[in-house]
């Protein structure tokens, strides 16, 4: 017996819908050698049924780096040395089924176990105390300035620092915003 929703598409439709929804796209598996020697260390570490790939490197307080979707730990690279050099320890690291990391699918319950804190705007109010600097371009034509608009609103003690000509990933090559971003976390 065939199930149909309202839109009437079939069970099997729907379950195609969510696997396609959970699956990163253009999912880049071969993860290109850190461009930097700061991360002298890579640990896979365990995670349900598989391992998240991390790379570590420096000492001192932590700094997590955390890719976004259908991306790797590599993105972030540009921002270790300027970090390692104001004497934190980063760590870098790929979520499930991203990177090197193990895993076909990621649902937000999975990213938000791999390694985030933030699973939605609903939890931001946890984290009032903490302060945070959110950096988009206005140009970002995949994730509209918005999104970034609406989690400063919901983050009291956050800083939005709007950016224009970067588009989605620019931003994270930028070596007068990530000069920025070090000097926040310093």
């Amino acid at each position: 017996m065939e199930i149909k929703e309202s839109t009437g598409a079939s069970a099997a439709q729907i379950e195609a819908a969510a696997l396609e929804y959970i699956t990163p796209q253009s999912m880049r598996k071969v993860v290109r050698r850190p461009k930097t020697e700061a991360l002298d260390q890579h640990v896979m570490v365990p995670f349900k049924d598989g391992a998240i790939s991390t790379r570590v490197g420096g000492e001192g307080k932590t700094v997590l780096l955390v890719h976004g979707w259908s991306a790797n730990q590599t993105d972030m690279f540009y921002y270790v040395p300027p970090l390692v050099e104001q004497g934190f320890r980063v760590v870098a690291l790929d979520l499930p089924a991203h990177g090197e990391a193990t895993g076909l699918t990621a649902g937000l319950d999975q990213l938000a176990e791999g390694g985030t804190a933030i699973k939605s705007l609903d939890f931001v109010s946890d984290f009032d105390t903490l302060p945070a600097l959110i950096v988009h371009s206005i140009d970002d034509p995949t994730i509209p300035v918005s999104v970034a608009e609406d989690l400063a609103s919901y983050w009291k003690n956050s800083e939005l620092l709007k950016v224009d000509g970067f588009k989605h990933r620019g931003l994270l090559k930028d070596e007068k915003l990530i000069n920025r971003v070090v000097d926040f976390v310093t």
